[in-house]
């Protein structure tokens, strides 16, 4: 029986209309991530890391080539954009949430998907169980944990994380992939400008809207 990686791209291309000339910024990617995989994808401000995790999200939609999770292909229907809702969450570096809430009400909210204990889930995003203060009185990256906390709850296949935001953005803690990624088996994509090490990942390289180099990080 062959063998069927959790995510799986094939040739995808992107490319976006600027000035009435279409411009291409992903040049035909194919990668494979399986299941509890720690990836990272290292790349210059324009080397396509952006428009890749937005097509990963569902965000966006390939231009050419095709996307799979769990070898069911994604054509861009509106019941895969469910589909890829439940498998993939992307840690946006921009979280908003309703400032007058608890910590506790953020995460036992309802009406949101509960896989993993809100405690647990707390716990994996480093913050202290008796913390209950109201989202308003935390700073930026206290807030980047609710919002990653909250994340949990639906124990994603896929976490998608930009480690490089732009500067109104919190990137996602490290030390709260690594335990999402043990802990919650979730496998994890992230991108950065500059090195980021994690012992046993995978690390790849992207230039100008390709992946190259891999290696496994010791």
């Amino acid at each position: 029986m062959a063998h069927t990686p959790l995510l799986s791209l094939s040739c995808v291309e992107k490319s976006y209309i600027m000035n009435n000339t279409w411009v291409p910024v992903l040049n035909g990617i194919d990668l494979k991530v399986e299941s509890g995989e720690f990836v990272v994808i290292q790349g210059e401000v324009g080397s396509g890391k952006s428009a890749l995790l937005n097509i990963l999200s569902g965000i966006e939609r390939c231009s050419h080539g095709s996307m799979k999770l769990a070898g069911l292909p994604m054509m861009g229907a509106e019941e895969d954009q469910e589909l890829v809702n439940s498998f993939v969450t992307f840690l946006s570096p921009v979280f908003s949430i309703d400032v007058r809430q608890t910590i506790r009400q953020a995460v036992n909210q309802p009406g949101l998907k509960t896989r993993v204990a809100p405690e647990l889930c707390l716990e994996l995003a480093g913050i202290a169980q008796n913390d209950n203060r109201r989202i308003e009185e935390l700073d930026h990256g206290m807030r980047r944990r609710v919002g990653i906390a909250r994340a949990l709850l639906s124990r994603p296949k896929i976490l998608l994380a930009e480690m490089s935001p732009p500067p109104w953005g919190v990137a996602p803690p490290l030390d709260v992939l690594l335990d999402a990624n043990e802990e919650l088996g979730c496998a994890v994509i992230a991108t950065t400008e500059k090195d980021l090490r994690v012992a046993g990942s995978r690390k790849l390289s992207m230039i100008a809207g390709r992946i190259a180099k891999p290696s496994l990080v010791a």
